[in-house]
């Protein structure tokens, strides 16, 4: 089986879990917005790869507003979120959405991404040079999405 996961946000990741030969990441491709230094997720990118991992299932960590954050901000993470689903669905692979506490609680993680990422070492080894710097937290969380949609499949199966 193959799952593409995608952490979504300009700080997010794309990874690709594939049962039989390991795994893959990509961090999320971003473009200029075209006014000052504002950047957005380039959905023709985000597309091209999502396409070219010929996945079986998709899955898109299902974000929602956070507390404190201004409009703006949240309407550009919104805006990447659909982009993410987007490509996804038009590489015609099922989509899957999983919230942020649901796959966490399975690796009994909270929020500090530094945990996730110090995991996803751990579970990777062959991914841990991609995964060294602080800001590949994306990165580590996309993979275990990607792992924790395998293992919930798996216990369905059982």
């Amino acid at each position: 089986m193959r799952i593409v996961a995608i952490d979504p946000g300009l700080s997010g990741a794309i990874a690709l879990l594939d049962t039989d030969a390991g795994a893959s990441v990509w961090d999320m491709p971003t473009m200029d917005r075209g006014i000052g230094t504002k950047k957005r997720v380039n959905m023709a990118s985000l597309c091209f790869i999502v396409s070219h991992c010929f996945a079986d299932e998709g899955l898109v960590e299902e974000v929602s507003a956070r507390p404190n954050q201004g409009v703006t901000s949240m309407f550009n993470f919104g805006e990447s979120f659909g982009i993410a689903m987007t490509s996804i669905s038009a590489a015609n692979v099922r989509l899957n959405l999983v919230k942020p506490q649901v796959w966490k609680k399975h690796f009994n993680l909270r929020s500090n991404k530094e945990d996730s990422r110090h995991l996803a070492i751990e579970l990777f080894p062959d991914l841990s040079e991609q995964l060294e710097r602080k800001k590949d937290n994306g990165r580590a969380e996309a993979l275990l999405m990607a792992l924790w949609f395998k293992h919930s499949r798996e216990a369905c199966a059982k």
